[in-house]
């Protein structure tokens, strides 16, 4: 964030502070008022919690009724909740300790975790750049970040992925690019984010990050194994054609949605699922240009990041957690050549765009014209960068 008065040419650095703080307030008092009336706070969480109860069950894991069933037997009350068990079955593995405990204990040392993680590495990213954005109103707007609010107060676990990216880029930049892969093999827990990644592995022939991504998967599918035994795959990959068929479906409220097939879901399939393949390839090809480009390292990883959240068949609010990461880093770069001005417009259209749902106006959720203004102005000026094509790691 600017330290002085740049912010729009004339808002000073004390009344962003305000601004963000006050945004901050509203969203946290928004989501203890949704927890005070739902039936059980934190409601996301009963799909994973119920999952890491049926390691031990394995056949029932990806049967819809029996899940459910179990679901209400854990957690009575739950009748009218329903979460199809779309995950993949790492994760079930790595929530069965959680499911040992009560659900409230659960939830809440989960809800814990995922500020913790969440802040560790705000405060890294912040660390590793230097001085050049203010540290309070970086604090601020991480803690005003609606999506942030919005992963805990669903007890959901994109927090994972995003520091999944982070381990990636510190790996990365120890040129460490076998470890990188493997930290990027853990976006296998939800792997509708994994395209951009995939992209950049192959456009920049980085065949070591590749390999680490395979063992990270292969070493993840091998604890399911022994965790679980061949059941827990065979009913994965019988529930995936069903996923598949009604990811439309699983938008619980289509309004919440913030990726592209947001917007083009609003058109007949004839017109809109073409036009949807078509900018994922658009996109993924600028993916593949900024990651051979000469520009830094946290910029290149936050576009294919930024790339991730735009793609995604099934994007929610909470997912664009995702972003914590590029929108710091873009913000430094962005400082760094004097070209700030317009990103952090995009910056604050942003956060107003997230923070409350629009599309029950406009049908379409406006963040998403957002996310890919601010896409194409970090493309403009890594195509201006006046250096030659990187080499691969």
């Amino acid at each position: 964030m600017p330290t002085r008065r740049t912010w729009f040419g004339s808002i000073s650095a004390g009344e962003v502070r305000l601004a963000l703080g006050t945004l901050a307030v509203i969203l946290w008092s928004m989501t203890v008022a949704v927890w005070v009336q739902a039936p059980v706070p934190c409601g996301d969480f009963l799909c994973p919690y119920t999952m890491g109860t049926l390691v031990r069950d394995a056949p029932r894991l990806y049967h819809v009724e029996a899940f459910h069933a179990a679901q209400v037997a854990l957690v009575p009350g739950t009748d009218s909740l329903f979460y199809p068990p779309v995950y993949p079955p790492q994760l079930a593995v790595l929530m069965a300790p959680f499911s040992q405990l009560p659900f409230g204990v659960a939830v809440t040392i989960w809800s814990i975790i995922t500020v913790v993680l969440y802040a560790a590495i705000v405060r890294a990213a912040y660390r590793s750049l230097g001085s050049r954005l203010n540290a309070s109103l970086v604090g601020l707007a991480a803690l005003a970040f609606p999506p942030f609010s919005a992963v805990v107060g669903y007890g959901q676990n994109t927090v994972l992925l995003l520091g999944a990216c982070f381990l990636a880029w510190r790996a990365l930049d120890r040129q460490q690019p076998f470890l990188a892969g493997a930290a990027l093999g853990l976006m296998a827990l939800k792997p509708q984010f994994g395209l951009p990644f995939a992209v950049i592995t192959v456009a920049g022939r980085e065949w070591r990050m590749l390999a680490g991504a395979v063992c990270s998967v292969l070493a993840q599918a091998g604890v399911v194994w022994l965790a679980m035994g061949p059941a827990a795959f065979t009913g994965f990959l019988a529930i995936v054609p069903d996923i598949m068929r009604n990811t439309d479906a699983l938008e619980a409220v289509s309004e919440h949605s913030h990726s592209i097939r947001a917007v083009t879901r609003l058109l007949p399939d004839a017109i809109g699922l073409p036009l949807w393949v078509m900018s994922v390839g658009a996109v993924s090809w600028i993916v593949a240009g900024a990651w051979r480009s000469a520009a830094p390292l946290h910029v290149r990883l936050g576009v294919a990041m930024l790339a991730a959240v735009l793609v995604s068949p099934h994007l929610i609010g909470y997912d664009v957690v995702l972003l914590a990461l590029p929108l710091l880093w873009f913000g430094d770069w962005f400082v760094c050549r004097g070209r700030a001005a317009s990103y952090w417009v995009a910056v604050t259209l942003l956060f107003v765009t997230l923070s409350f749902s629009w599309a029950t106006l406009t049908r379409v959720q406006p963040s998403v014209v957002v996310m890919l203004w601010m896409g194409l102005l970090v493309w403009r000026d890594i195509r201006a960068t006046p250096h030659a094509v990187r080499a691969p790691a």
